[in-house]
């Protein structure tokens, strides 16, 4: 056993030496022109007393806020840009500054000094806080993650860590809040009803609720340190968030309305990470309990739940936005709702319930509720956080375009995609053919989840940074594939507010759906791909841009080597026969680095291109 130990060790040093060139210090693409603007750390000011709504250093917070905040055992608040906290149950004389100071330190030498925290949020053993320059800093109160306990921690994300910071990507933005599953939760149920363990380190993400109360960004320490994922939002037309809570991966939201909506997503959950997690769509049955640490490498059943709507509150004279959800137990319903209100005889307090009942139960405390109960307005945005980003939408008409084969376009064949949701599947692509009637149509129906990138992004979903997929056929109206097609991410989705691509292989032949925004195509899909990446970013393609994307390309193909001796390494040992987790990372660590290799490669060549065709005969000569 130990042997085997000392193999697995050696293959996960293997594994991670092929993540080396990340850790150097390195201009993120494009990041320097960035820095200047919509990629520069947001300043944040202080949080309205409003959101004190506990009181002042209370005997217990019930409600948790940007300001006041709690986890498992401890509470936390904020007062005078310094963070109290005190043991859970204790009388309210126990508070005290966290760690003696109040603020973030440590004593290496490239930790910067914190002079104000203005917003914070904790989950079970973490607490997550927002330095007024916007830049996060995070703590653990456990010894159960690989972060030393009782001391912060100022980096995130992999495989480059780097400070996470609030940029043009949630400015303006309603809230936030922090969700951490491990020991406590222990397990999640996906949509089969089977278990999988969360393994020894568990999983944590930070959720953000965008300005425009519509749109949900959120980052994870497994991803590159930004904001460039989102999940789906409630497919409910007439619901607008006014805020959010998380606790152990499941998001609560709340409308201007009183109505509200909850969903158990993460970046696991979602199918983004088959890498270390087996996916599958086909259902099953597990006999796993979700004890055992082995249930995290049985397939996990996509896609995930959606969204549930939930009861409304009934005997309340009014509710308010300021809403919680708490982790009580194992498991996916283990979590208790909080909704601060009014109740029907006047008395103030909260209405609770267990996320599975329908009922609500009321219990008064001693909140401190404004008058206007539901406002939700986000922070004014000064003039340099003006260019916030919007969440990306598809066309109003939607995408059309045609099918291609080993370059060649098939005849008498057109293909639609009406609504493209950027964050997560399904979409449906209706094929027509021009010799059959209107009504004898394709409906092919895809589920399809994000590919992880090694690289910082800012603006995911235009055509100079497009978003990529695994895709997976889960229905057709015919038998217009065969069988080989429909397994878990056979095809590989390419999309932008420009275009979607879908390709895939079948025998020797190579296919792609290609689609435009305006239906329009004069070239092949790679012609026409560089053509408008060259139309809507000529401004941004310069010298700078290319020596950046010359890195990243250098870097892909780094880490594509190292995986692939590593993956030589595990077969060698045979490891990836008998060690799971590593047969798992094996099997998909060739297919994502190879998407990741090619992309930035092309990225490149396009941008010498411009350039050679562009500039003057002087900026050639740098190339």
């Amino acid at each position: 056993m130990k042997d085997k130990s000392r193999i697995c060790f050696a293959f996960v040093f293997v594994l991670f030496f092929s993540f080396a060139s990340f850790s150097c210090k390195s201009v993120p693409y494009l990041e320097r022109d960035f820095l200047e603007n919509e990629g520069a750390p947001v300043p944040l000011e202080d949080r309205p007393e409003l959101d004190n709504v506990n009181g002042s250093f209370p005997e217990k917070i019930w409600i948790k806020t940007l300001t006041q905040t709690f986890g498992n055992e401890y509470e936390f608040l904020l007062d005078d840009g310094k963070i109290w906290f005190k043991k859970i149950g204790t009388s309210a004389e126990e508070w005290q500054l966290y760690l003696g100071t109040g603020l973030p330190f440590s004593p290496k030498k490239k930790f910067a000094s914190v002079e104000r925290v203005v917003e914070i949020c904790a989950d079970a053993d973490c607490l997550y806080a927002f330095s007024s320059e916007g830049k996060l800093y995070r703590t653990y109160l456990k010894k159960i993650t690989s972060y030393p306990p009782m001391e912060w921690v100022d980096y995130f994300g992999w495989p480059k860590k780097i400070q996470l910071y609030q940029n043009a990507s949630v400015a303006g933005k309603i809230g936030w809040a922090v969700g951490s599953s491990r020991k406590d939760v222990e397990y999640y149920e996906d949509a089969c009803g089977n278990k999988h363990n969360y393994g020894p380190l568990g999983v944590e993400s930070i959720t953000f609720l965008g300005r425009d109360g519509r749109y949900l960004r959120y980052s994870d320490p497994a991803c590159p340190s930004d904001f460039s994922h989102s999940f789906s939002f409630p497919k409910d037309e007439d619901f607008c968030a006014v805020n959010i809570s998380e606790s152990a991966s499941t998001i609560f939201l709340i409308g201007k309305d009183g109505s509200m909506y909850t969903r158990l997503v993460d970046y696991n959950t979602v199918g983004s990470d088959p890498m270390l997690y087996p996916y599958t769509y086909e259902p099953y049955s597990s006999d796993f309990d979700g004890s055992e640490e082995k249930s995290n490498v049985t397939p996990w059943f996509l896609p995930n739940a959606p969204w549930e709507k939930q009861p409304p509150v009934s005997g309340a004279k009014s509710l308010s936005k300021y809403i919680t959800i708490i982790q009580t137990g194992k498991g996916n319903d283990e979590r208790e709702l909080r909704v601060a209100g009014i109740s029907s005889d006047d008395k103030v307090g909260f209405f609770y319930k267990k996320i599975t009942e329908q009922d609500w139960k009321f219990k008064e405390a001693p909140l401190f509720l404004p008058e206007d109960l539901f406002s939700a307005e986000p922070e004014s945005l000064s003039e340099s956080e003006s260019f916030a980003f919007e969440p990306l939408s598809a066309p109003q008409n939607g995408f059309s375009g045609y099918l291609w084969k080993n370059g060649e376009r098939i005849q008498n064949l057109s293909c639609t995609i009406e609504n493209f949701d950027f964050s997560e599947g399904p979409c449906e692509l209706c094929v027509s053919f021009s010799d059959s009637p209107e009504d004898d149509s394709l409906l092919l129906r895809f589920y399809y989840s994000e590919i992880w990138t090694p690289f910082f992004r800012l603006t995911p979903g235009t055509s100079f940074e497009p978003l990529r997929y695994f895709g997976t056929l889960v229905s057709s109206s015919d038998d217009f594939f065969d069988d080989t097609l429909l397994t878990t991410h056979k095809f590989l989705i390419q999309a932008c507010l420009s275009y979607i691509s879908i390709k895939f292989e079948s025998a020797d032949d190579v296919f792609e759906f290609y689609l435009t925004c305006d239906g329009n195509l004069y070239f092949s899909p790679s012609v026409d791909r560089d053509i408008r990446t060259f139309v809507e970013n000529s401004d941004k393609i310069n010298s700078h841009a290319l020596k950046n994307a010359k890195k990243r390309a250098r870097k892909a193909s780094s880490m594509k080597s190292g995986l692939k001796f590593a993956k030589i390494v595990s077969k060698t040992l045979f490891l990836d026969k008998t060690v799971d987790k590593i047969g798992i990372i094996s099997k998909y660590s060739d297919e994502i680095s190879s998407v990741n290799e090619e992309y930035y490669k092309n990225q490149k060549e396009l941008m010498k291109f411009v350039l050679r065709n562009s500039y003057t005969k002087k900026a050639k000569k740098k190339l």
